[in-house]
C-alpha cells in the first residue's frame, strides 16, 4: 500500500515538471579568437568585445587606464621580504592592558 503511494505521488511529480515549458537555453557560439585579439588594449579592446558578442556593452574609461599605470607590479610583491630584508612584526600580546583617561 505505502509502495503504491509512493510510485503514484513520484509519477504525478515526473509528469507535472516534464509538461512545464522551460526557457530556452542561451548557447554562446564558441569562436577561435585571431591572435590580434590578445594584443588589444583600451578602445581597441572595447570595440573588439562589443562586436563580438550582444550580451552586454563594453564602454571604453581611459580614467580606469590611467589607473591601471600606477598599480604596482607583481615582481616587486612577491619575495618583497626576503629581497629588501624586512623583519617580520611581534605580534602584540593579547593582554595589555590599555588605561583609561
Amino acid at each position: 500500500m505505502y509502495s503504491g503511494k509512493v510510485l503514484l505521488i513520484s509519477s504525478v511529480f515526473f509528469v507535472v515538471c516534464s509538461s512545464q515549458d522551460r526557457p530556452p537555453v542561451v548557447e554562446l557560439p564558441v569562436q577561435p579568437s585571431p591572435g590580434d585579439s590578445k594584443r588589444l588594449t583600451g578602445k581597441a579592446l572595447v570595440d573588439y568585445v562589443n562586436s563580438r558578442q550582444s550580451l552586454f556593452e563594453a564602454e571604453y574609461s581611459p580614467e580606469a587606464e590611467h589607473r591601471l599605470g600606477h598599480l604596482m607590479k607583481l615582481d616587486f610583491i612577491k619575495n618583497a621580504r626576503k629581497r629588501y630584508n624586512i623583519p617580520k612584526v611581534e605580534k602584540s600580546p593579547d593582554n595589555v592592558q590599555i588605561p583609561e583617561r
